[in-house]
């Protein structure tokens, strides 16, 4: 995508906020709390190994990534991590998971010894002046 058409897309916005989630209430819940900062533009990323490398390539130091750790049968968000490293990703980071925190301890540190910027991690359920906070 160019850098023209990108900013058309973006808009007002600082950047996109991708949400890397299973769960469409999730997602839903989360894109809510992005749109009332209205600092970025939500866009939920499905969690696939396509989709996911895809976001990756086309992210910016603006934009942030939203990564729930368990996303399903093909991917976690270890997974996602590790792709977002592989492309040089150099936006923000944000964890999520209604799973045993140390997993959010376990991937923050992974995702920060790796060199990714984590802004925070969250335990689902979070109260949306948590997420809020972060975006």
């Amino acid at each position: 995508m160019s850098s023209h058409a990108r900013l058309k897309m973006v808009g007002q916005h600082d950047g996109m906020a991708f949400i890397v989630e299973n769960d469409p209430l999730s997602v839903e819940l989360m894109t809510s709390i992005i749109d009332k900062s209205a600092r970025y533009l939500a866009e939920w990323v499905r969690p696939t190994n396509s989709t996911v490398e895809r976001m990756a390539q086309r992210a910016t130091v603006e934009d942030v990534v939203i990564i729930d750790i368990i996303l399903g049968d093909q991917l976690d968000g270890f997974d996602v991590v590790r792709t977002l490293v592989d492309s040089r990703f150099q936006g923000g980071v944000i964890l999520v998971s209604g799973y045993d925190p140390a997993y959010l301890v376990a991937l923050r540190e992974i995702a920060q010894e790796k060199g990714l910027r984590v802004l925070g991690a969250l335990k689902k359920p979070f109260r949306n002046e948590e997420l809020m906070s972060l975006v």
